[in-house]
């Protein structure tokens, strides 16, 4: 087969043979992972030979950077501090003891095996890493929630920051060009991601209500981080994960960001798993399948003990404690990053085959496992269909406010309003703002939409997502409502002026709920806001 040098053409052949791959993965019912991979091996050196190395480590290096920011920033925006103070700190713990016991098992047996100094550190490094993308798939497709799935998504988050600097250790330890010092490579990334992800806590009302400007803006932020942090001859994949860390942690740019770079992650994974599957050697795979089972089985148990271990010297619940290394298997695009920066390292090339014949086939391997082992964590944990549809996502149990009293449906809105607004506000002036903007909806006409439901709520002009609460009353409040009954129950919501066709959903999932007859009488004889939450659930299926 003839080579393919021209850049442009190359890059189309990976995305067409990769989507073309990944469709006949998910045919027969695999990852569509595989099917990338597969594609990139079959077009690479050690395939058809269609695509040169030269190509791919050079001249197509632009987009590889671009795909591996991509993928830590994305990464990064599951890393919330307001997630990890609901845990009191467990996924640090766990994620600690995870990831380094990953590290040591899978380093010191592929030493054992091998003798090999840089091949042990680095292959550790990778062992150590989880990929979130999986995890989460799972976990929304099971509709799961609970305090396993709000310990396991921080943590990997978590994993994945300490697998960075595991790795930039390990590339300035074993001094490779371009590595610098430890100092040079944790700091000033750190640094100049800050830099630039403050700069989308000020982005203007009006750009961030067109997902087209804020895409536009989440790469322009992506670029410039990864360009500074290349052009200080320092880690850019640190700094784009530090960036997406300041972003994740900007409310009312948050979801605006995740939602945009949603849009092209299925593209930008494809390109990026393709292009890793191009330096797959099946004769390397075939002559180190000792050394590839001994990778898998040190991640394995480092992962599920690290786990275990980490959940005992936490505050967690002891009935899943055992199965929450589970959920930390699977292994994809952070793994193939750090193998990509291996492939480009100057120096590296005595290790770098035997590198990835070990990782592609750890990812292959882990992909298959990884999902069924978190599916079987949730349903151990029972927290499989715990979670209300996506457009009422904003409800928790705290947001349940039980034997609302008032004397008419102004006292109950003003004890309403004050609830939210002391549950999720930190902008002390906007509970007058909203009181006011809901009184204001109140008197042009009346929420009380009949058979004991009223939905009272306010727009206004606001950073961040819809937001509400459920009250419960089991006297019944005079609403005003077109039948003439008291509401029994108010859902009672916050909605920013550019959000507010999501509101119209919510609505709409929320009226589709109440149309089944049992809902009511069920929610009028739950006592816990925990039965309040299961009346939901069930009657959203």
């Amino acid at each position: 087969m003839p080579h393919i040098f021209d850049p442009l053409l190359g890059l189309s052949l990976i995305i067409a043979f990769g989507y073309l791959g990944g469709k006949i993965a998910h045919r027969l019912r695999l990852p569509s992972i595989i099917g990338n991979i597969l594609a990139g091996a079959m077009l690479g050196p050690h395939g058809l030979g269609v695509l040169p190395l030269s190509l791919i480590v050079k001249d197509l290096r632009l987009v590889s950077s671009i795909a591996f920011g991509f993928i830590a920033v994305s990464v990064a925006l599951h890393l919330r501090v307001r997630d990890l103070r609901a845990t009191s700190g467990a996924p640090l713990i766990i994620a600690l003891w995870e990831t380094l016991l990953a590290f040591l098992l899978v380093a010191g047996a592929i030493y054992l095996g091998t003798g090999s100094e840089r091949l042990s550190l680095l292959a550790g490094a990778i062992a150590s890493t989880t990929a979130p993308a999986a995890s989460l798939a799972v976990v929304r497709e099971s509709r799961a929630r609970g305090p396993f799935v709000s310990a396991l998504l921080p943590t990997i988050a978590l994993d994945n920051i300490i697998a960075i600097l595991l790795f930039t250790s390990v590339m300035a330890f074993l001094r490779v060009k371009g590595s610098g010092t430890f100092l040079s490579q944790i700091a000033v990334p750190i640094v100049v991601g800050v830099l630039v992800g403050s700069a989308f806590c000020f982005l203007p009302a009006s750009l961030k209500r067109d997902s087209r400007k804020v895409l536009g803006s989440s790469f322009l932020g992506l670029m410039a981080a990864s360009g500074i942090a290349e052009h200080l001859n320092t880690s850019p994949f640190l700094a784009t994960i530090t960036l997406g860390f300041v972003i994740a942690n900007c409310e009312g740019v948050h979801q605006e960001v995740s939602k945009a770079l949603r849009e092209l992650e299925p593209l930008i994974y494809l390109i990026f798993f393709t292009m890793a599957g191009v330096h797959l050697r099946f004769d390397v795979i075939v002559s180190a399948g000792g050394l590839i089972f001994v990778f898998v089985l040190g991640r394995f148990v480092g992962k599920f003990l690290g786990g275990f271990l980490g959940s005992l010297t936490s505050p967690l619940s002891s009935s899943w404690r055992g199965f929450l290394g589970l959920g930390l298997l699977p292994q994809a695009g952070l793994a193939l990053g750090f193998l990509v920066m291996v492939q480009e390292a100057p120096g590296l090339g005595d290790v770098s085959d035997l590198l990835s014949a070990m990782v592609l086939s750890a990812v292959i391997i882990n992909e298959f496992v990884g999902p069924l082992a978190i599916r079987f964590a949730l349903r151990w944990a029972k927290e499989e269909g715990k979670a209300l549809p996506p457009v009422l996502g904003f409800l928790e149990e705290e947001d349940i406010y039980l034997d609302l009293d008032a004397q008419d449906k102004w006292e109950a809105i003003s004890r309403l309003v004050k609830f939210l607004c002391n549950r999720r506000c930190a902008d002390l002036d906007l509970e007058g703002r909203f009181l006011e903007e809901v009184v204001k909806r109140e008197l042009s006409m009346t929420t009380g939409i009949g058979h004991g439901l009223a939905i009272p709520h306010g727009v206004i002009e606001y950073q961040g997502g819809v937001i509400g609460v459920l009250g419960i009353s089991q006297r019944g409040i005079e609403f005003g409502s077109l039948d003439g009954r008291p509401a029994h129950v108010i859902l009672l919501t916050l909605v920013p002026e550019e959000r507010l066709q999501e509101h119209l959903n919510a609505l709409r999932e929320f009226s589709r709920i109440f149309s089944k007859p049992f809902v009511m009488p069920a929610l009028m004889e739950a006592r816990t806001r925990e039965e309040v939450m299961e009346v939901l659930r069930e009657a959203s299926l």
